[in-house]
């Protein structure tokens, strides 16, 4: 802090201004003070007070106080799409399908060609549908679920 403080104080007299810096208290009571932390706590109200001055009146970034800057190194992240065939994938929305207590999947076919579900059939209600479109598109390696199902509102009579 004393360093960034000391900067700005040289800077500000070599131009001849009288501009002095401001108490690192007055920030801190302007910033912090109607939440009353920065009085009960002395040790944040100077520990906030020094980060505030060195953020903001600092004439020159941080990176020119003398710190040298190493380069990042370059990151490259390769990943491997695992890819899951067609029946897996048809077996586990059939599976999730059935493990839903809330949903009868007695009239729903579900067929898979690249990772797109197709359902067909017939569902009793709106809550049906979308709780099968729901249940399939949370499985691993569905790509889209297209709705071919019918709704016969009212039950099977």
């Amino acid at each position: 802090m004393t360093l960034v403080a000391d900067r700005y104080r040289r800077a500000t007299r070599d131009r001849g201004g009288g501009a002095a810096l401001p108490s690192t208290s007055s920030l801190v009571t302007r910033s912090v003070e109607p939440n009353g932390v920065a009085s009960r706590f002395p040790r944040l109200r100077a520990t906030l007070g020094a980060a505030i001055a060195a953020m903001f009146l600092s004439p020159t970034p941080a990176r020119d106080l003398g710190a040298p800057v190493a380069p990042l190194d370059t990151v490259v992240v390769t990943a491997k799409r695992i890819g899951v065939s067609d029946a897996a994938v048809t077996r586990q929305v059939e599976t999730a399908l059935q493990a839903n207590p809330y949903l009868y999947d007695g009239h729903i076919t579900v067929t898979v060609k690249d990772g797109v579900v197709t359902l067909r059939g017939m569902v009793l209600d709106e809550w049906d549908l979308r709780m099968a479109i729901r249940v399939s598109r949370k499985i691993a390696g569905v790509k889209r679920v297209v709705n071919d199902l019918e709704m016969e509102l009212g039950g099977s009579d």
